[in-house]
């Protein structure tokens, strides 16, 4: 090996130094001249970070403000939990929900007791969220009911009809559960439909009234029993549809049998409910009855048309057969009309409750029955009900930092349905000016409303809204709120942080000038 000199490796060394001078500079000139900061700074200090899939707009003329999303179960109208009345309320509702015997609602012919329905509305008016709590709407609770016809033994003495309509001669049969109302029968046919025309004239349109079951036939009101029959234009058959028109409005002619065992008919007209939203219950083995419901009133009355109540959620044999049978009907009916679940009686280990929170989301749930008798871990629970229904998500509001005394201004506003369902009750945007002390000053509704805002969207608003013209100069906060048609305090409350006592968004400071 050639040995190196002391004066050849200084000459090394020399040659080394700037070859990699000349590497480090050719790479200094393929660099941007000013590199951008990895996290770049806000536009303006009134804009704060804000979510990818909306752009920064902030200028010092205008506030840009972002707020926080939630994941809190948020009792809302319309969704979220139904406690068992029999028990303790273990999670706020604003629904709630019993069954009637016919029985107890018809004393005698052409009287009709509505003490038991009036006495739920109270429960409802008094477990609904009427005072208003730290961030949250002040929500004001109805009801939701199903008259049954049937209760089987042990749970009840089989055929519910009023004694005397019984003494009058209408039909029992008994089946392996026991004795059980004849629905064929003429006489009950056309008692029980004079008896749905009364509770119409009385309860369609209350605004205390969420929801109507369309029940009266089967165990529970349920739509199952041993006198189904699934064959077209059979006298079971004839029957359903009878008995549902009673709740869907309708005319036909259809057969029934009179108390000899002779064959009849009854032709009947019947208005319906126009006004009050209808649930259709599912059987998982007699679909036929719900579809019949489903077709009948695609989109009618004032609520739309007719919701899916499903009794057995959480368990997966039951699940499987809606998925197979009614799963393409679902996926028509949410958009419009909520689907309503109550918990199986078995439904409340982890593996059963996250079941439940899975289908329920997959069919896009709006309310939960409780059907555990005080089981079930809450926090699971809790999990389940937050993934249901809407939730109405703010994500970027801008408005001017100033204005004005009496100026218009333009509020722009993005939102998000997070949920899995829309709301399907109007419920209208409104805006509102507080002082410091959170008084509110001065608000202003508009014709925005969240109805049938889908799960997934993002909705763009534009409000243009004129400033009181008595206001005195100074900062105020301005805020966002939804109302009910009429109201002026927040209906709902939004999947955000940063709400006030009242249930109000604060969006942040305006000047009036």
């Amino acid at each position: 090996m050639k040995r190196l000199t002391l004066p050849a490796l200084f000459k090394l060394a020399r040659y080394g130094w700037l070859l990699l001078w000349l590497l480090v500079a050719c790479r200094q000139a393929a660099l941007p001249a000013n590199p951008p900061a990895a996290t770049p700074p806000p536009s303006t200090e009134q804009d704060v970070c804000c979510p990818t899939e909306i752009a920064s707009t902030a200028t010092p003329e205008t506030t840009v403000f972002y707020p926080q999303p939630i994941s809190d179960y948020l009792p809302n109208p319309g969704i979220g939990w139904q406690n068992t009345r029999s028990l303790p309320d273990r999670f706020p509702e604003t629904v709630r929900y019993t069954r009637f015997n016919w029985d107890e609602l018809q004393p005698a012919p052409d009287v009709f007791d509505w003490s038991p329905i009036e006495a739920l509305r109270q429960e409802a008016k008094a477990s609904g969220i009427r005072a208003p709590a730290q961030g949250r709407a002040p929500v004001w609770g109805r009801f939701h009911f199903r008259v049954r016809t049937t209760q089987p033994p042990p749970w009840g003495p089989g055929p519910t009809i009023p004694d005397w309509l019984l003494a009058q001669g209408a039909g029992v049969v008994e089946t392996e559960r026991g004795p059980e109302t004849q629905y064929s029968s003429c006489l009950f046919l056309r008692e029980h439909g004079k008896f749905i025309d009364a509770l119409r004239q009385q309860y369609d349109g209350d605004p205390d009234l969420a929801f109507l079951d369309i029940g009266s036939y089967g165990y529970y009101g349920e739509w199952g029993t041993p006198q189904y029959d699934d064959t077209p234009e059979s006298l079971d058959w004839h029957i359903r549809r009878h008995i549902a028109d009673m709740y869907l409005g309708g005319s036909a002619t259809r057969p029934c049998l009179e108390q000899d065992g002779s064959l009849g008919q009854i032709s009947y007209e019947y208005a319906g409910f126009q006004r009050t939203r209808l649930l259709m219950p599912y059987n998982p083995w007699h679909e036929d009855a719900l579809f019949y419901a489903l077709s009948a009133r695609g989109d009618v009355g004032i609520h739309g048309d007719v919701g899916i109540r499903f009794d057995a959620l959480g368990s997966e044999t039951h699940q499987q057969r809606f998925r197979e049978k009614i799963s393409e009907a679902v996926a028509q009916r949410w958009p419009t009309a909520p689907i309503v679940f109550e918990l199986g009686a078995e439904a409340y280990t982890p593996e059963a409750l996250a079941s439940a929170r899975f289908f329920a989301q997959e069919m896009h749930a709006s309310l939960v029955h409780d059907n555990l008798g005080g089981r079930g871990s809450d926090a699971d629970i809790l999990a389940l009900l937050a993934a249901v229904g809407y939730r109405l998500q703010l994500l970027r509001a801008d408005f001017p930092a100033a204005a004005a005394v009496g100026a218009e201004i333009v509020v722009h506003l993005s939102w998000k349905n997070n949920g899995v369902a829309p709301p399907y009750d109007d419920f209208l945007l409104a805006l509102a000016l507080t002082n410091a002390g959170g008084d509110l000053l001065w608000q202003e509704v508009t014709d925005i409303n969240a109805r049938g805002w889908l799960p997934g969207e993002i909705m763009q608003t534009t409000a243009g809204i004129s400033l009181p013209s008595n206001l005195p100069p100074g900062d105020y906060t301005l805020n966002v709120a939804f109302v009910a048609p009429g109201g002026e305090m927040p209906a709902l409350t939004l999947a955000n942080e940063g709400a006030d006592a009242h249930g109000r968004t604060p969006l942040g400071s305006i000047t009036i000038k």
